[in-house]
């Protein structure tokens, strides 16, 4: 039964906090009581809250509303699963699940760093879609989050480590386990690697990381890469990342970050981090009192249901075959404060992926989301695509669902008072069914196949059958030459899908060929096309040596019809390690794609080295505006390179009469949009640049010389050897605490978090930021001229920031993206600490106004 709530029009005037989301990890900062002006009140005692009792699973089942033409069907309850967390199943069609018993085992999370949580198999003996046995394969482990099956084993994450795990004598339990790298940090659960997903490319994808690997002969092997999301990330049947925080439902990566980080001063965006689906509304089946700020105007709707998501966490891409076509490839995102799992169909526009929300007319709450409880304790925490077809809905059935780290007194208060902290232990596992398909429930068992016999799974249609096939092949580390021959006879005359895997199975075997990829090449349509020139990447210098067939693919791929496919060739012209061409090719591009942000990443990519050849090059054109986009991105990521010697040759010909006006244009606009930037500092070059700018233009405000007076020039603090210790060892400490809200480059996150590049609240008062970063500050407070209402939660007790740690992350962000203020000497920040033990609240900005800060 649905309880509405007596006063629906409380939130009717809502004033300007209902604008300024209070939701994320950077908004829950733990509140312990009122501040000025606001009163955390308790909502849940002026209206009818509907009551949260344990549910049975039958009786849970009863409490879930759903898109017609779905249902759900329970795969997995209590006793066989407890806490599940993430799931995946193995070449046998057995399902994992990471069990996560240490986490909030009560209100204040006593405990949670006891060795009790484990992984589990579950098996399902009758073939009737429902879990019937429960082994426990690995145990004593703290806090789990993710599980990739590798060569011989497993790996298993359980911060602060990657485990390889085996079992070798079938029993499933583990007797092997071993150490193969650092993973996660310990403490806050929100901010730590996870994911470890077996992507297209033969690499294993994290969220909440900057890293990737891969597992070869026991070791793991590790790459830098784009940092991504924080919990969960998914691929769809091209390859394409996609993940999200915990307040936006999807980013995506249109194109392959690797290939485009070229530049130290320009950072690919174009497609990076994609908005695939930027509404944040939610729409859920119950009243949401018992969530983190639900005293804030800002985070319920007037009749008290969530406004906008605060919890979203693990997606999946539809990647089975068992629904409709409009679902397919579509995404399931859940989200648990809300008890609700969103359904997205998702779009290709041009390049990019966009997302059409699906929700669906419940009687008494209008539209909500895809599937949606009325059960509190509905706690959906993870998808995924299983063996079947199906997607899978992990549910860590519980009260209890905020962290202590951000855990404020109005939740904590209500979690007693209406009995959620108790019990804990419980979970369930789901799968989602549509009504047009059949009763199948099953998937197909692969394990002990030879590489001959996996070959034609690579054109399933399940994506899961497809990656596992895949990932067998390649991880025997060789095939016969009938495998081989298959694999490539599949690479002309497959599918779309069965073509591309085929190709990267061959490139995960290093059995790629010359002609292979030709032949697929002219064979395939774009996307094939695009795989193939991605695989060919290390073999096409040698192709043009050799004039290849492979080379006459990619010098059309160069003018072909497909944007796709043409930006594809653009990116790959590092590879051939030849100046002249590169110059010659990104000369020859069309007006239109020499301004498409696409392009320029990969042009820029390209041309690190090369920027003052190509300023000739558009000089001496016959089109010279046709460069203008372009030399405008080169100018400003030399300034950020900070190359001086190729800068000056851009500051002399923005200024020089004899340069064509669209490219100094061009030039004096990447100078102002470096100068924009906070912190900015004027470049130093060896010599006056001649013909000198004219005062007072964008090239003079950016650049100093010898024998040029600044009189505002800023002197940077120089800093010790000690000092710079300081601030490498902070680095880390911010990328896992940090950076998930204000962003990598210290640029904050729209609606999430503010900058800390260029703000007083960083470079300021040391006493002041120690304070904040250590004890919380509630909004509002502004920030580079922006008015924020968030709030910052304190740090001070977080377990990786003990004793000087805490030190090394102020002095990180006090020295990042050119704030340069002088640092923390071993102990202060503590010390400035020390001065306010007794406070147990964040601050406000108008305490701090009144305190004597040093």
């Amino acid at each position: 039964m649905l309880f509405p709530p007596k006063n629906a029009t409380r939130f009717a005037s809502a004033l300007a906090l209902a604008c300024l989301p209070a939701s994320s990890a950077f908004s829950q900062a733990g509140d312990r009581k009122d501040r000025e002006g606001q009163t955390q009140e308790e909502i849940w005692k002026e209206i009818d809250v509907p009551p949260a009792p344990i549910l049975t699973p039958d009786e849970a089942m009863r409490s879930f509303s759903i898109e017609p033409g779905y249902k759900l069907e329970l795969v997995a309850a209590e006793p066989l699963v407890n806490d599940p967390v993430a799931i995946a199943w193995d070449e046998q069609g057995r399902l994992w699940a990471a069990e996560m018993w240490a986490y909030m085992p009560d209100a204040d999370g006593k405990g949670e760093h006891e060795p009790v949580s484990r992984i589990v198999i579950l098996e399902d003996d009758d073939g009737d879609g429902q879990m019937d046995r429960s082994t426990v394969y690995l145990d004593k482990l703290v806090l789990p989050r993710a599980i990739s099956f590798v060569e011989g084993g497993a790996l298993i994450a359980d911060p602060p480590h990657l485990y390889y795990t085996q079992d070798t004598d079938g029993d499933l339990v583990a007797d092997q386990k071993s150490i193969v790298a650092t993973y996660g940090a310990e403490g806050n659960v929100e901010h730590a690697e996870n994911g470890l997903l077996r992507a297209l490319d033969n690499w294993l994808y994290n969220a909440k990381s900057s890293r990737r690997f891969q597992f070869k002969d026991g070791r793991i092997h590790e790459e830098e890469t784009n940092f991504r999301g924080q919990w969960g990330i998914a691929q769809d049947d091209y390859g394409r990342l996609y993940y999200n925080n915990n307040s936006f439902y999807l980013y995506g990566d249109m194109v392959p970050w690797e290939a485009l980080d070229g530049h130290p001063g320009h950072p690919p965006a174009a497609g990076i981090e994609h908005p695939v689906a930027p509404d944040r509304n939610v729409y859920t089946a119950r009243v949401n009192t018992g969530v983190n700020r639900g005293y804030l105007e800002s985070t319920l709707r007037p009749d008290y249901r969530l406004r906008t998501v605060t919890a979203v966490s693990a997606p999946t891409i539809a990647r089975g075959h068992r629904y409709p076509e409009s679902a397919q490839g579509g995404t399931f995102i859940p989200e648990p404060s809300g008890n609700v799992v969103a359904r997205f169909e998702l779009h290709d526009k041009g390049l990019e992926v966009s997302a059409q929300k699906k929700l669906h007319e419940h009687p008494t709450w209008g539209p909500i989301e895809f599937l949606a409880s009325t059960d509190e304790r509905f706690r959906p925490v993870a998808t995924a695509v299983g063996p079947d077809g199906f997607v899978y809905v992990v549910d860590m059935y519980r009260g209890i669902l905020q962290h202590k780290t951000y855990l404020t007194t109005f939740l904590r208060k209500q979690i007693i008072e209406r009995g959620l902290d108790q019990p804990v232990g419980l979970g369930r596992i789901y799968r989602i069914v549509h009504e047009s398909d059949d009763a199948t429930r099953t998937g197909p068992k692969l394990g002990g196949l030879t590489p001959e016999q996996l070959v034609p799974y690579l054109a399933d249609p399940n994506g899961w059958v497809r990656d596992t096939a895949q990932r067998l092949i390649v991880d025997a580390g060789t095939a016969s030459p009938e495998a081989l021959r298959a694999l490539k006879d599949m690479t002309q005359l497959g599918s779309e899908l069965a073509r591309i895997h085929a190709l990267w199975t061959l490139e995960g075997l290093g059995q790629e060929d010359l002609g292979t990829l030709a032949s697929a090449y002219q064979k395939g349509n774009d996307w094939v096309r695009v795989h193939a020139l991605r695989i060919a990447a290390p073999h096409l210098a040698s192709a043009r040596q050799s004039q290849h067939a492979l080379w006459k693919a990619y010098q059309g791929a160069l003018s072909s019809d497909s944007r796709r496919v043409r930006l594809q060739a653009v990116t790959l012209l590092p590879n051939f390690q030849d100046n002249a061409f590169a110059l010659q090719t990104i000369g020859a591009l069309s007006k239109s794609d020499l301004a498409d942000p696409y392009f320029i990443d990969a042009a820029v990519s390209t041309l690190y080295g090369q920027e003052s050849k190509l300023l000739e090059q558009a000089i001496a054109s016959n089109s010279p505006a046709s460069y203008s986009r372009l030399l405008a991105t080169l100018a400003h990521a030399l300034f950020e390179a900070g190359d001086a010697d190729a800068a000056s040759e851009y500051v002399e010909a923005s200024s020089n009469d004899a340069t064509p006006g669209a490219i100094a244009s061009a030039i004096n606009e990447g100078w102002t949009v470096a100068l924009q930037k906070k912190n900015v500092r004027p470049l130093k070059l060896a010599a006056a640049p001649s013909p000198s700018p004219e005062a007072g233009s964008p090239a003079y405000q950016a650049f100093a010389w010898p024998g040029k007076i600044d009189p505002d020039a800023i002197v940077d603090y120089e800093y010790s050897e000690a000092d710079i210790a300081s601030i490498n060892r902070g680095k880390p400490l911010y990328q896992n605490n940090c950076a998930i809200c204000h962003n990598q480059n210290g640029q904050g996150t729209p609606s999430l978090a503010p900058p800390l590049a260029g703000s007083d609240w960083v470079k300021g008062s040391k006493e002041r930021l120690a304070l904040v970063v250590g004890q919380g500050l509630m909004g509002p407070i502004e920030v580079n001229g922006e008015l924020w209402n968030q709030a910052m939660p304190p740090h001070a007790q977080h377990p990786a920031l003990t004793g000087e740690a805490f030190n090394d992350l102020l002095n990180y962000l006090r020295a990042s993206w050119g704030n340069n203020a002088e640092p923390y000497q071993p102990g202060e920040a503590r010390g400035y600490l020390q001065k306010h033990a007794g406070r147990s609240q964040p601050w406000l900005a108008k305490e701090l106004e009144e305190l004597d800060l040093e």
